[in-house]
């Protein structure tokens, strides 16, 4: 659904001929029959699971549904705890598009604002030039207020909000009923077991570094 959507949006900018259902067979096989995820899918890491909620999670995220898709992806960090790392992508895409979504409806405003005006039979008399205002000292730390705040504006966001919340929800939940069945087991098998193993060769592991 996803690669097929995308393929409609992009179909107009692209000069390609093949269909969208040859587009997405070729990229389903191309993860398919991918030796790496062959390996670690036979070893019993459930690699493909996890791939299934997150594509569910971007499914549901991009056809709006803002907590559905958080509680997918809080189950999948709680399946497997790396897809974590998607978390400040997604807290920015979701900011990225409220700004997008609120510029449009101020832009609409306008136009309507507009639009009644000149039928009222208004003046069109445009509004001053906004005047420019120049402060001498403390430049850097209003450029590095305004570098901070332009940060946060650019990852937290309402959507954002919803989302880690219905995501922690279920991540916590899922947590808290397992430890009350297993213990300190569950904690240690999760989490803690990463910090004292000693495999080199897996990326958790202390002795990787």
């Amino acid at each position: 659904r996803i690669l097929q959507r995308r393929y409609k949006q992009k179909i107009k900018k692209l000069s390609v001929t093949l269909k969208p259902a040859t587009t997405t067979t070729l990229a389903l096989a191309l993860w398919l029959f991918s030796p790496f995820t062959v390996s670690i899918s036979t070893r019993g890491n459930g690699e493909a699971l996890v791939t299934c909620m997150l594509l569910g999670m971007l499914d549901l995220l991009e056809n709006k549904y803002i907590v559905f898709s958080g509680m997918l992806y809080g189950l999948a960090v709680h399946w497997r705890v790396y897809p974590i790392i998607y978390s400040l992508p997604i807290l920015k895409y979701l900011a990225i598009n409220n700004g997008m979504t609120s510029s449009r409806s101020s832009i609409h405003s306008v136009e309507r604002r507009t639009f009644t005006r000149s039928n009222s039979g208004a003046s069109n008399t445009p509004p001053p030039p906004p005047r420019i205002t120049t402060s001498s000292g403390g430049g850097s730390g209003t450029s590095s207020q305004s570098k901070k705040s332009s940060f946060i504006n650019s990852i937290f966001s309402l959507p954002g909000f919803k989302f880690g919340l219905s995501a922690a929800f279920i991540f916590l939940s899922l947590g808290i009923g397992l430890y009350r069945v297993y213990g300190f087991e569950f904690l240690y098998e999760t989490y803690f077991y990463h910090a004292a193993r000693i495999d080199p060769r897996h990326n958790f592991s202390p002795y990787y570094y």
